[in-house]
């Protein structure tokens, strides 16, 4: 299952590689650490691994190892770091093995123009995440949600800390690091959703606060911390969770709060409101307004509302 590590046997045995971009960089065989240590190394590693399984030019590597400022010898340096990546790739009792999954060519291909890092989503922890992100979203938009909460949970488990924590000092990857740290907030979202479908609301409200809290500008968060408040029996703290969303929306953005926490705190308050419901659009795009009814009724809303 996606997150184990694979073993490729060879007649010397066994090997396991891991590679892991979801916090600090990092690279074990059979549990040995031999994530390079020299920066350039590093970076070049990150990049072709955040981009696994997909063709990155060289042009592309030179502009990103130099910070679009290469000096003349860029291209020969090139040569040198891929040389080193690969030896961390490869262990060296089995990269005189060429037809073994660990030989320096299967792993680390180099193209007329660039490189490609072939691995596995058993090998690479983004992979394994999107995996269990895709299988969860599916889960979710069938209405499976304890399927969906037990695929995101193991998606999320997989995160060590801040995306390529180590080499934020770089700069050059940053871009790179926002984007992975962004789909780990859209999961957690979704993560979410799919405790409320089960009523267990209360297991979200502490992710979620930190959120609300870590990105003060998403509705979203607001909207799913109060159904999960109320679930957990704490309808004036779900109240108190509007005034903040209104307070920050208001002075910040120049906003008043969407329509549909606007209804939500009118019920909350005991206000009838009106018909038919949109659920916020996810991945899944099924069922939307089936599913956000019941959303509704485990939080002890009306199921129906204008939104």
């Amino acid at each position: 299952m996606p997150g184990d590590v694979v073993h490729v046997i060879s007649s010397e045995g066994r090997y396991s590689l891991r590679v892991s971009v979801l916090g600090p960089l990092a690279v074990s065989i059979d549990d040995s650490d031999l994530t390079p240590t020299a920066t350039k190394q590093r970076v070049l590693l990150a990049l072709l691994a955040v981009h696994a399984n997909t063709f990155v030019s060289t042009d592309r590597i030179v502009d990103t190892l130099w910070d679009h400022a290469p000096p003349r010898s860029a291209r020969a340096a090139l040569h040198g770091y891929v040389t080193a990546v690969r030896r961390a790739l490869v262990p060296r009792r089995a990269a005189e093995r060429p037809l073994t999954r660990f030989s320096g060519d299967s792993v680390l291909i180099t193209q007329p123009s660039g490189y490609l890092l072939r691995l596995a989503a058993e090998e690479l922890d983004l992979l394994a995440f999107r995996e269990h992100a895709r299988l969860g979203r599916a889960a979710l938009a069938a209405g499976e949600h304890a399927l969906a909460e037990q695929r995101f949970g193991a998606a999320l488990r997989l995160w060590t800390g801040t995306p390529l924590a180590d080499l934020q000092q770089t700069g050059v990857l940053n871009a790179h690091a926002a984007r992975l740290a962004e789909e780990r907030v859209q999961l957690t979202h979704d993560w979410a959703d799919a405790l409320l479908g089960q009523g267990k609301g209360t297991q979200a409200v502490c992710p979620l606060e930190e959120l609300c809290t870590s990105h003060p500008m998403r509705e979203r968060g607001y909207h799913q911390l109060m159904l999960a408040l109320c679930q957990a029996d704490r309808r004036a703290d779900a109240l108190a969770v509007y005034s903040q969303a209104y307070r920050v929306l208001t002075t910040e953005a120049g906003i008043e709060p969407c329509h549909r926490l606007r209804e939500t705190h009118r019920e909350l308050l005991g206000e009838r409101s009106a018909p038919a419901a949109t659920a916020w659009r996810s991945a899944g795009g099924r069922g939307e307004d089936h599913d956000l009814r019941r959303l509704r009724r485990t939080a002890g809303l009306s199921p129906s509302g204008r939104w």
